[in-house]
């Protein structure tokens, strides 16, 4: 399993998450998304055969969004919110 990345973001009332990862593949993988609010129980997205291309593009309208890249040893703590 790959984090491609982890994306909290926390402004006025809003406090979400969203992870994107890669199971397997080289250019052309499997992707799965997580998204939700903090400490809260996640929705999931998988992304077959898609490009690292798509799945950067997707990433970067995430950033634009307001998620910011959080490292992958706070992700128990940002899911949870504890």
């Amino acid at each position: 399993m790959n984090y491609q990345f982890i994306g909290w973001c926390r402004e006025d009332t809003s406090d979400k998450v969203w992870v994107c990862i890669k199971l397997q593949g080289d250019y052309l993988g499997t992707f799965v998304t997580a998204w939700g609010r903090r400490g809260k129980k996640l929705q999931t997205k998988m992304y077959k055969d898609t490009s690292e291309w798509e799945m950067d593009k997707l990433i970067r309208s995430k950033e634009n969004k307001g998620y910011r890249d959080v490292a992958q040893e706070h992700l128990a703590c940002i899911v949870t919110g504890k």
